[in-house]
């Protein structure tokens, strides 16, 4: 199985920077219209770099898209002339759907998946969608393949694919956006930044780890740490005041719009 990476990003090094580990060094190869960053990937995970200017004088028997999406749909008709008809097509790329995929490639197969930036540390959690006519063996191949970065699951519709993205997908961001503002509640009370990080991180991580290994609901979860008119009860009670629930709510709400905005190119 021969594979090639179009797009060295963010979310291509934090997903395929641990899946590449399962490839030999002939099975995998990276390119980019830049070439600077596909040579840094391929340089720190041992694959092969391929120049973008000759990427596609060999066939391969899949193509990995990791470039941005606008990337993609403004450079439609050069990818779909450059890439043979009928190969495999995987896809990380956000709004972008099989339908569209299909037209610009000329093929059946596509494979969809939303990882997220934590499968870098192997603990990920990515979504796979692919259509009825993928090869079974090489879905096989590429899970088994994908185990080291974390939670890896299957989707019977590509419609619960996009439910997820704005939960799994964009999630870090939102856990990351909570960290920034205590860490810095924290260092403006005089806690030193790096104490400040560490323990905000493992507050998080102790509470993620907490919710996996035990069989209690989150709302015993959160009541275990509530004492009635304790410390934790007035931080919450402010929150609710705040109508944190609405805000998290809504947010989710716009991301999900803009899944729908995007897969309609807008």
């Amino acid at each position: 199985m021969k594979i090639l990476i179009l797009g060295a990003g963010n979310m291509v090094e934090a997903f395929f920077g641990r899946s590449v580990e399962s490839f030999t060094s002939d099975e995998i190869s990276i390119t980019s219209p830049s070439n600077t960053s596909s040579r840094d990937f391929a340089k720190n995970y041992g694959i092969n770099f391929i120049n973008f200017e000759n990427a596609f004088d060999v066939e391969y028997d899949a193509y990995i898209l990791g470039m941005k999406p606008q990337v993609l749909l403004e450079q439609a008709k050069f990818f779909g002339e450059k890439i043979p008809k009928g190969k495999l097509i995987i896809s990380i790329l956000a709004g972008v759907d099989v339908n569209k995929l299909q037209g610009i490639f000329s093929t059946s197969q596509v494979i969809r998946l939303m990882p997220n930036t934590p499968s870098a540390v192997s603990m990920g959690v990515c979504p796979v969608y692919a259509t009825s006519s993928t090869d079974e063996l090489f879905l096989d191949y590429f899970a088994k393949s994908l185990q080291n970065t974390g939670l890896i699951f299957f989707v019977d519709n590509e419609d619960k694919l996009d439910k997820i993205t704005p939960y799994s997908g964009s999630g870090p961001a939102y856990f990351f956006e909570i960290a920034r503002i205590y860490t810095e509640k924290l260092i403006s009370e005089g806690i030193p930044a790096d104490l400040a990080r560490e323990a905000i991180a493992m507050t998080m991580k102790g509470s993620a780890e907490l919710i996996l290994q035990s069989n209690k609901s989150l709302d015993t979860l959160r009541d275990n740490v509530t004492s009635k008119k304790g410390v934790t009860y007035e931080a919450l009670a402010e929150m609710k005041e705040n109508k944190l629930e609405l805000i998290l709510n809504s947010a989710i709400d716009r991301a999900h719009r803009r899944v729908t905005e995007l897969k309609k190119g807008s």
